[in-house]
């Protein structure tokens, strides 16, 4: 398996800004089912409208995990 590489989806997907971790952190941190609480800083972005679907690629390659879908944060 390869590492996450962002360039290979057909949308924009890009980590979170610091400043916007910093301000959303709370939101952007969620427990996992595996008992682990991760940040989901990496996001994809859904047009039309400014929906955001964030995840994390701390699984490892070729696996991934979803932790929040809905309008972008602000």
């Amino acid at each position: 398996m390869h590492p996450f590489n962002p360039n290979l989806l057909s949308s924009k997907t890009t980590p979170e800004s610091d400043s916007k971790i910093q301000q959303f952190r709370q939101q952007l941190t969620i427990k996992c089912p595996d008992g682990k609480t991760r940040l989901f800083s990496w996001h994809l972005r859904m047009t039309p409208g400014a929906w955001r679907l964030y995840f994390s690629d701390d699984l490892g390659p070729g696996k991934i995990v979803i932790g929040y879908i809905n309008l972008k944060l602000k």
